[in-house]
């Protein structure tokens, strides 16, 4: 009987340490693309922001980014481009059990010399919606209900 209890004791105290030693580390895996064509966005720098540490990765030719062995928790991530331009996700959560998957969708910018715009004079069509025809009181006497 007191061997049972040592062993039972013993077994107790491996499990618990090596939950001790596990490593809570996750992954952070995404895509990078321009939010206009879906076009991947080469050369990107993706940074992983949890605190006062930053981790980043450069996006492939395909526009995926992968962050590996990162401690779990929330993590700010940004997308910078190689002109400056960044947009950030906020709150991404690092699971040690399951990759998360990040996509970000990125509006570039475009920089043009000069913009000309160009009215043409308005002109109602005859597919105006009845909505916005003006009523006037006598209409609505008539109308039932």
């Amino acid at each position: 009987m007191n061997y049972l209890r040592v062993l039972f004791t013993s077994i107790l105290l491996i499990s618990a340490s090596l939950n001790a030693f596990a490593q809570n580390k996750g992954t952070i895996e995404g895509e990078a693309l321009d939010a206009l064509n879906l076009s991947p966005l080469q050369n990107w720098t993706i940074e992983a922001v949890q605190g006062s540490s930053v981790v980043d990765v450069i996006v492939n030719s395909s526009g995926e980014f992968v962050f590996e062995n990162l401690t779990t928790g929330l993590y700010n991530v940004r997308a910078i481009s190689p002109s400056g331009q960044m947009q950030t996700l906020h709150e991404v959560l690092v699971r040690s059990s399951k990759p998360t998957f990040v996509s970000l969708l990125v509006e570039t910018v475009t920089s043009l010399e000069e913009v000309a715009v160009r009215a043409d004079a308005f002109h109602r069509t005859p597919e105006t919606p009845l909505s916005i025809k003006n009523i006037n009181r006598s209409e609505m006497m008539r109308m039932p209900g």
